[in-house]
């Protein structure tokens, strides 16, 4: 398996996996997972306005959200307005140089299988077992550095409360 084809099959893999999203679980509704927060954990609001906010989490009322917002003095948010509640989960980067180098040195250990089975040489260093004692390290490496790319840029969010579905008007 050539040097290009490797890369070519690592991106056809990574590509794909560096969009998926992030999903909590939470409870359309309840407030509790937000209130079990520590005080001060940065926030990104998304008001049914469709405004965004950044603040700080203070703490919540019966009815309003307490916020510092970033430059600012504390402020309140009424529950009502708040359509949706995330903040930026920190993530290491050994879990992607990990999954990237495994991923890879997969491929040519794959490749070098798929390349004896189709009538291959398939003895000493050019068989499957050399071809991937050859280009498995090569492709590991690539690999890892793939992986802490995508895991560096890749930013994970946690959902904190999400407004519940209002149902749609008009029924009877």
């Amino acid at each position: 398996m050539s040097m290009s084809a490797l890369v070519r099959a690592l991106l056809v893999l990574a590509v794909p996996l560096a969009g998926v999203p992030v999903r909590a679980e939470v409870i359309p509704g309840r407030w509790e997972k937000l209130e079990q927060q520590r005080q001060n954990l940065p926030l990104i609001i998304t008001l049914r306005s469709g405004e965004r906010l950044k603040a700080t989490y203070q703490g919540t009322t019966l009815d309003a959200l307490l916020l510092r917002p970033f430059g600012g003095g504390e402020t309140q948010i009424p529950k009502t307005d708040v359509l949706r509640i995330e903040t930026v989960v920190g993530d290491g980067v050994g879990d992607g140089v990990l999954w990237g180098a495994g991923i890879a040195f997969g491929v040519v250990a794959l490749g070098a299988v798929i390349s004896c089975a189709g009538g291959g040489p398939c003895e000493g260093s050019e068989g499957a077992a050399g071809q991937v004692a050859v280009g498995g390290p090569p492709a590991a490496a690539i690999g890892a550095l793939l992986g802490l790319v995508i895991d560096g840029v890749h930013k994970k969010r946690e959902v904190l409360y999400q407004a519940p579905q209002e149902a749609p008007s008009g029924n009877p």
